[in-house]
């Protein structure tokens, strides 16, 4: 019998409860978000397991000065053929961001190629730093030189709520 064009060949299940898959199991939870630079409030942060526990769904949301609301949501998953983890995250502006990187010590680190009208193409950077205090740092950047100089964008700290 002829296999249907849906169908694949079968394969193991991937554990996406150990090792490299796991590694951002301490995001899983209810965030607060500050500004590093004045600890004024940010926003709120929630990530979740999804997928069978193999991504991790986030949930973002800000009130700007002009009390309009931002909502972002990212899934990031863990992919074992090219050992990179892969984020895909839009908001409610119409941007998206496409972004894969690895853990590096304590650091997530995440670059996302982009292009946007009026400023050409340049590339994102995001780095989650894990902190002993069961906090997290994140810092992102952008690069208009293929990665050589880069300019924070945001520096923001996480304490679980």
């Amino acid at each position: 019998m002829a296999r249907s064009p849906l169908q694949s060949p079968a394969r193991s299940k991937p554990d996406c409860t150990a090792g490299q898959a796991a590694e951002l199991d301490f995001w899983i939870g209810n965030w607060r978000v500050r500004r590093h630079s004045d600890g004024s409030d940010f926003g709120i942060n929630h990530f979740q397991k999804a997928i069978g526990g193999c991504a991790i769904l986030e949930t973002f949301q800000a009130k700007s000065p002009k009390g309009v609301d931002y909502l972002g949501t990212s899934l990031s998953f863990y992919d074992g053929g090219d050992r990179q983890w892969h984020q895909f995250y839009v908001d409610n502006n119409g941007r998206r961001s496409v972004y894969a990187g690895t853990m590096q010590g304590n650091d997530w680190v995440m670059i996302a190629p982009s292009v946007a009208p009026g400023r050409g193409s340049f590339l994102q950077r995001m780095i989650v730093r894990r902190n002993a205090d069961g906090s997290v740092r994140q810092l992102g950047a952008i690069s208009t030189d293929q990665g050589a100089e880069w300019k924070p964008i945001f520096d923001l700290d996480y304490t679980k709520l």
